[in-house]
């Protein structure tokens, strides 16, 4: 059993300590470790220590001694903060060995479950693009569902009659933690989510996205339910048309719909027989109302979410497409 090597610097009671798991790797990894370790220090600065643990993980462990992430050290990588890791493959070893054997063990022992990678064009640096403008944005991944989980397999294999599938394995628990995640990291920022998918062709796991999207997009809206009504309409009329408030019998066939110049979601809303009364759903979690959209929320209400096709229409904060910028 090999005991990993710590490193660190007297220690000060003024500071705060954090301890890191280093795993340089293979390849370029063991030579961008130490230089990642030199940003970080510099970045925390004075008020911060930090206290590494080396663990030698990767193809040179794998190769020499047929181990890829024995328990042990998975215990031990437990009880750091965080983890610093290098890079992972090796031409001598067989694709997805490693990566599966050490990288996806990390991940789904210690639910790592979004992945996350911020990209920022910083002043004075060089892009590939011609005329960059301003890049700033964050890509947040689902990290153990989807293709990651490794459902599927091979038959017939080496033969002309080979079958090969891959399974993607989405569930709502696991995709709403990684929106509500999303659009938690875009109130830090600028308010943005957009969702990058392929509903078009993968319609059922594109489909549970999107919806879940909505749902979580409704949330953060945040605007009260209106009452229940035992009638069909509501009489209430918008204040940029006529004052008076009896209903003309023209008006009361044009009640369907908001007049063009309404664009407040709150005025000339027609109640459906359908509505729930008050109190039937749970308050929404109450944050910006800069996600509102600018026209009418349907009428048409539903146990757990607005239909997709309707947020189609009057949702221009959430993109189809998740990224945050």
């Amino acid at each position: 059993m090999r005991v990993p090597r710590v490193r660190s610097r007297p220690m000060s009671e003024n500071k705060t300590q954090y301890t890191i798991a280093v795993i340089p790797g293979d390849g370029i990894g063991k030579e961008v470790t130490p230089w990642a370790q030199q940003a970080l220090e510099k970045a925390a600065g004075d008020a911060t220590q930090f206290t590494y643990v080396d663990f030698d993980l990767g193809a040179e462990r794998y190769l020499r001694d047929g181990e890829i992430l024995p328990d042990e050290d998975l215990e031990r990588i437990k009880g750091t903060d965080a983890i610093l890791l290098g890079a992972v493959g090796d031409p001598r070893v067989k694709a997805g060995v490693l990566e599966r054997g050490l990288l996806l063990k990390l991940r789904f022992a210690l639910d790592q479950y979004v992945n996350l990678r911020p990209s920022k064009l910083y002043k004075g640096v060089t892009s590939p693009l011609a005329e960059p403008g301003e890049i700033d944005f964050v890509v947040v991944r689902e990290g153990t569902e989807g293709l990651y989980c490794g459902a599927g397999g091979a038959i017939r294999k080496g033969t002309e009659h080979e079958v090969a599938t891959e399974v993607s394995i989405n569930t709502a628990y696991g995709v709403e933690r990684v929106v509500r995640y999303a659009f938690d990291l875009a109130m830090k920022r600028r308010k943005h989510v957009t969702l990058v998918h392929k509903k078009n062709v993968l319609v059922n796991a594109g489909d549970m996205w999107q919806r879940i999207v909505d749902k979580v997009w409704w949330a953060a809206w945040a605007i009260p339910r209106p009452a229940a009504s035992t009638r069909s309409t509501n009489t209430r009329r918008c204040s940029s048309r006529s004052t008076d408030p009896r209903p003309t019998s023209q008006a009361r066939a044009s009640r369907t719909r908001p007049p063009p110049s309404c664009r407040r979601p709150c005025c000339c809303a027609t109640l459906d027989s359908t509505t729930p009364p008050r109190g039937s759903t749970p308050r929404s979690r109450p944050t910006s109302r800069s996600l509102a959209p600018p026209h009418v929320p349907p009428r048409k209400w539903a146990a757990t979410s607005w239909p997709a096709s309707d947020m189609g229409r009057a949702t221009p904060a959430v993109h189809r497409g998740s990224a945050v910028d």
